[in-house]
């Protein structure tokens, strides 16, 4: 499983419908943290990767440190050679299949503000949203280091509105419909896409066209069908999941790790 999470700016925005007080990107990283909670870490091997990019692998790791500094990050822009990767692909988040507790000492954990009071990722703002090579950098990600024999899965996590501008990307154009078309090529190649549609709209994505000028169709269009595309839009219906109508973000983490339980590929030579 690589999770692909949002980082930018409107992260740090309040869910109203987890208290005043609560951050989007804090309400995401609980809801990683019911995921880790929900699948046995003898099955599954969970990474981390944002967006945007970092600077370099120091600023990365400050992703998944107890301090309260926030990572230095890149554009998107392929010159500026930024590192969409934070945590490679573990299963030290549990110490085995049936306790609920994490460890609170892995990197992963941490990172969602389970293993210490502070630190754990941040929300960094200023180059605006693209999440298409993200999704490709995950996909390759899995397929380099991912186990034989074993389903890979994409988990995305975004508002789906793509807005990155000429100053932070080398191409403008159509940024929601590549990241559907880099999607379709990870679900080509077998890997299970997952979409969790925090808060989107149905009007956005400014520098697409027609039907694709809807951060909401992105998201969901992402998903490999629909009981893999989740909502969570706070109650307003804004943006419904019709196979997963849950609208709470834990909830929709939840059963995920619900769908990973029921279903466990082994390698060929296990009986």
């Amino acid at each position: 499983i690589m999770m692909v999470v949002d980082t930018t700016g409107s992260m740090n925005s309040r869910d109203a419908s987890f208290g005043t007080n609560v951050t989007k990107l804090r309400c995401a990283q609980n809801g990683a943290r019911e995921l880790m909670s929900g699948i046995s870490p003898t099955a599954s091997r969970i990474g981390l990767m944002v967006f945007p990019p970092t600077a370099n692998a120091t600023e990365a790791a400050k992703n998944y440190d107890c301090s309260t500094s926030s990572p230095a990050i890149r554009g998107y822009k392929s010159a500026q050679n930024g590192i969409y990767d934070v945590l490679p692909l573990g299963n030290d988040f549990k110490a085995n299949d049936s306790p609920a507790d994490l460890t609170a000492t892995s990197n992963i954990v941490i990172a969602m503000k389970g293993g210490c009071n502070n630190g754990g990722m941040s929300a960094v703002g200023g180059v605006g949203t693209y999440y298409a090579d993200a999704i490709t950098r995950a996909q390759n990600r899995l397929v380099a280091t991912g186990r034989a024999d074993v389903q890979r899965v994409i988990i995305l996590l975004s508002d789906g509105d793509a807005t990155a501008d000429r100053y932070n990307i080398d191409n403008t154009a159509n940024q929601c419909r590549r990241a559907i078309n880099a999607a379709a090529a990870a679900k080509t190649a077998g890997t299970w896409v997952f979409s969790i549609a925090y808060d989107a709209q149905t009007s956005g994505c400014g520098y697409d066209s027609g039907s694709y000028k809807n951060p909401c169709k992105a998201m969901r269009d992402i998903a490999s069908d629909q009981t893999k595309f989740f909502s969570s839009d706070g109650g307003s219906g804004s943006c419904p999941s019709v196979s997963n109508p849950t609208t709470n973000l834990s909830g929709a983490f939840a059963a995920m790790a619900q769908q990973f339980r029921g279903t466990r590929l082994l390698p060929n030579n296990v009986t």
